[in-house]
């Protein structure tokens, strides 16, 4: 056993550093960040520099401006890649194929238009087309072979299209890298001296004359087919160049700098050049990159020393959840609000909309007034580390000082608009002593127009700031009370509407009870109110805290209406039936999805307490063995103020109905009774209830009843008139 609670507590303390770590790191990134943008040297490109900027430490960084010139000249340096397309010349073939076969099908004509079937993209001339129908099958055999030579010769070294090299001409590209994929290698050749079509003329008769030196005439049509299909078979390669040339731009290495200790940057006077902004860009980074760790260090000390007051504060409050649940809380709220303080920041919002009364606001109505003091103190100091503006501090610590004030004992979501418009009207005015400190000699800042409007900017800044930190509460107060298992007196309101279904199916089915509760509301929360207890909380417990008798109302004193069923049951029996009604009234609370302090203070409002009638006739039966355990009820006894004054209300309203005469001495009587019972029976050992709290809630108790059971005056009927 000692080692499971040894290990629990080391587990639990590991976590709970580990939250504390988590929060403090966040922070730090937030603020750090932050800090960082406002910290960084503001100079622009062309700009004179109105001081000496020395480098406070040694460091290297790249020189950007240089690297990206490197590379460029580099990738410049790539020569364009074009390949030596081989389907210019299948393509030539195939027409050659076609025209010669054209000029077989169509011998025994005269003339034949051989464009019209597709042979040539133009058409020959008539004298060729006779010229070459002309010659023997076998001469043409000859002829179609020694073109078909001739255009392989002409574009073995490729052709290229006269405009695409007047633009690498126009961009100063010399030379480019011929590719031929059949052999799969590279050419350099010069642009200029790259041919197009218009300037191997020269080079067709020489071909031509070469191969047909004795027939003029097939020299002539030779020409014609030869000039009329000819084609630039250089295709430029954009995939191939474009690795090359990345291939170039990443095998330059970075050009790095070296920056001396107190070397000097920028000179006083010296025109600001892009070396200068990225030395001055790199000295900024290592500054904030030396500026995180001395941060994180300085926040997780400032955290640790409100850690431990923390800790120490919260003992002599009694709350709701555990202080670690507590802890988390604070620390959700608190990230929250760094971001929003961030979020400000980056979008250069005015600093006087960050909404630290939010915060305040919200961890007042979830947990205490108190509590959110002590935290407005902290988020005040953070605030104004995000700002970099002592005066936002200030404003902050105040705003959310109001804030916690107005939403003191707040039960209307409305409350909470009139909240926020009370924090923008001490902002405005803060703003304004602010503005008057500045400029104090006879009230210089309402002289200028210009100064007026930037205060008439600022107070519309502040004033906006108390209604958007309230529209926030009104946002995220469902999320953390549902995330945190809270209650607050805004939901405990929306349940107390008595036509809520779990108390209109009380008042149908168990209307005693329903009567009965609601007189129990009246003395808790009269009882809660004269001690400081949440006395809505107390009354609203008490509507609900016997929902558990719909399910067998009959059976319970107050709803039954002639015999009694009791009496056909044993003693134990009846017990069962009674003491269910906890288990009964806890699941039906679940299942209505009800406030998890309303379901402690059912499973709490009898405690351990004995069911003395049942047990009694047991005793006087005298059957069977009878255990005073099995007549009494599962607990736990009240953990709070609120469950001990349910408990007593309850136990007083059901006493108070059995007195014949119920005057003053006899209910002031019977109230200590029932308190003195509770107290003996040690069922008030748990909730933190004092001496001197006892005896207000008597006299509380002891008024509410008087007033309830008060004598009327006795009106004359008609037969005494």
């Amino acid at each position: 056993m000692q080692n499971k609670k040894r290990i629990f507590f080391i587990t639990g303390l590991i976590g709970k550093g580990i939250l504390v770590l988590l929060f403090s790191l966040l922070a730090t990134v937030i603020i750090g960040f932050s800090k960082e943008e406002n910290q960084q040297i503001n100079f622009k490109e062309g700009e004179v520099s109105l001081a000496d900027v020395y480098a406070p430490f040694g460091f290297s960084y790249v020189d950007k401006e240089k690297t990206r010139y490197y590379r460029e000249e580099s990738r410049k340096r790539v020569r364009d890649i074009y390949d030596l397309d081989p389907r210019v010349e299948e393509a030539l073939k195939a027409k050659l194929d076609n025209l010669f076969q054209a000029l077989s099908e169509n011998e025994k004509e005269s003339e034949t238009n051989l464009s019209s079937a597709g042979v040539l993209s133009t058409s020959l001339t008539p004298s060729t087309v006779r010229i070459l129908s002309g010659v023997e099958k076998e001469e043409r055999e000859d002829i179609k072979n020694k073109l078909t030579r001739i255009f392989s010769f002409l574009l073995k070294d490729g052709i290229i299209d006269s405009e695409v090299k007047e633009e690498l001409m126009g961009k100063s590209s010399f030379m480019i890298n011929v590719h031929n994929p059949k052999t799969k290698s590279f050419r350099k050749r010069l642009v200029e001296q790259l041919p197009t079509v218009e300037d191997i003329d020269p080079r067709i008769k020489e071909q031509v004359l070469f191969y047909f030196p004795e027939n003029r005439r097939v020299r002539i049509a030779a020409e014609e087919i030869i000039r009329k299909n000819i084609s630039p078979n250089l295709v430029f390669n954009r995939e191939e160049t474009e690795k090359r040339k990345e291939e170039a731009w990443n095998s330059v290495p970075e050009v790095k700098r070296e920056i001396k200790k107190n070397q000097l940057i920028v000179a006083r006077g010296q025109r600001i050049t892009p070396s200068h902004l990225c030395q001055l860009a790199e000295l900024a980074k290592k500054k904030g990159s030396s500026r995180f760790l001395s941060t994180f260090v300085g926040l997780n000390l400032l955290v640790l020393v409100f850690i431990i007051l923390f800790w120490r504060y919260i003992r002599g409050f009694s709350l709701s959840i555990s202080a670690f649940s507590t802890f988390s809380l604070l620390s959700f709220v608190s990230l929250l609000f760094l971001l929003l303080a961030k979020g400000i920041v980056i979008f250069s919002l005015p600093a006087l909309f960050i909404p630290l009364s939010f915060a305040s606001m919200l961890v007042a109505i979830l947990l205490n007034g108190p509590i959110a003091i002590f935290l407005t103190m902290l988020l005040a100091l953070f605030g104004g580390l995000v700002s970099d503006s002592l005066d936002i501090g200030v404003l902050s610590f105040v705003g959310g000082i109001v804030g916690i004030y107005a939403v003191e004992g707040i039960k209307r979501r409305a409350q909470l608009v009139k909240a926020g418009f009370l924090i923008g009207l001490v902002n405005v005015l803060l703003i304004l002593s602010f503005a008057l400190l500045r400029k104090p000699p006879s009230f210089a800042i309402l002289r200028g127009t210009q100064e007026l409007s930037y205060l008439l900017r600022d107070g519309l800044w502040g004033l906006s700031n108390g209604l958007v930190s309230a529209f926030l509460v009104l946002g995220f107060l469902p999320l953390f009370e549902h995330l945190f298992k809270l209650t607050t007196n805004i939901s405990l309101l929306e349940i107390s509407d008595l036509n809520h279904p779990l108390l209109k199916k009380l008042i149908m089915e168990a209307p005693g009870t329903y009567h009965h509760s609601l007189i129990v509301g009246n003395l808790a929360e009269s009882a809660s109110e004269a001690i400081g207890a949440n006395s809505l909380l107390a009354r609203v417990a008490s509507y609900y805290h016997d929902i558990g008798k719909i399910e067998k109302s009959e059976y319970f004193s107050e709803n039954q209406r002639g015999k009694n069923k009791h009496n056909k049951l044993t003693p134990t029996m009846s017990s069962l039936i009674i003491i269910n009604h906890i288990k009964n009234g806890v699941e039906m609370a679940r299942k209505y999805n009800l406030p998890r302090q309303i379901i402690d203070i059912i499973k709490q409002h009898h405690g351990t307490s004995l069911v003395p009638y049942f047990y009694q006739r047991a005793l006087e039966l005298g059957k069977e063995e009878v255990h005073q355990e099995n007549f009494r009820y599962p607990g736990p006894k009240p953990q709070t103020k609120e469950a001990a004054i349910v408990m007593l209300a309850d136990s007083l309203e059901a006493s108070s109905r059995s007195l014949d005469e119920p005057t003053p001495s006899r209910l002031k009587a019977l109230v200590e009774k029932v308190i003195n019972d509770k107290f003996i029976d040690h069922q008030l050992d748990e909730c933190n209830l004092a001496l001197t709290d006892l005896n207000k809630i008597s006299r509380s108790f002891t008024y509410v009843l008087n007033a309830i059971f008060h004598n009327r005056v006795k009106y004359p009927t008609a037969e005494n008139r």
